[in-house]
């Protein structure tokens, strides 16, 4: 059985300082538990790109087989919700596992959007464009089962309050 510590996947809430509530998604959407939302034309849907708000996080998972009306179970995020996740760099257009060190607190950096989870991409910087202000890393809340050269790396993140909108 894989260890839960390294098996990447989506950020898992830390600290709430929202809560829950249900919202419409678009039709024909698909996303998974623990991923980000944004909202068009009303309904949730994907997060899909920097630079655009986040304004949920999904609890559950959505496939196309949506009817009208239906609902889903989402937390709407504030500036004092914390996350934890892992974290990736790019490579050649690709992403690729990395460590994570104390240079990284305080830093805003971009989140991708992987098939299967989402990570805090730490060579995404430029500021317009990165949500997740990294508030500490594994190594220092952790240190027990993660090391400056773990890797996947982990850390603890907001979403930097520019990128939240008004539910």
């Amino acid at each position: 059985m894989a260890d839960n510590r390294t098996v990447k996947r989506n950020p898992w809430i830390v600290e709430m300082g929202a809560g829950r509530i249900t919202k419409v998604p678009a039709a024909a959407t698909t996303f998974k538990s623990g991923q980000f939302l944004t909202v068009s034309s009303g309904l949730a849907t994907a997060y899909a790109s920097d630079g655009t708000s986040i304004r949920y996080y999904s609890l559950t998972d959505q496939d196309t087989t949506l009817t009208a009306g239906d609902m889903v179970d989402v937390v709407a995020i504030a500036d004092d919700t914390i996350f934890e996740g892992f974290v990736t760099t790019e490579n050649g257009g690709h992403d690729i596992d990395s460590a994570i060190t104390s240079a990284n607190n305080g830093n805003a950096y971009g989140i991708t959007v992987g098939t299967n989870y989402t990570t805090v991409n730490l060579s995404m910087t430029t500021a317009s464009t990165s949500p997740a202000s990294i508030v500490d890393y594994a190594p220092n809340y952790s240190p027990m089962t993660d090391t400056t050269s773990t890797s996947p790396g982990k850390c603890q993140f907001k979403i930097v309050a520019s990128f939240l909108t008004v539910a």
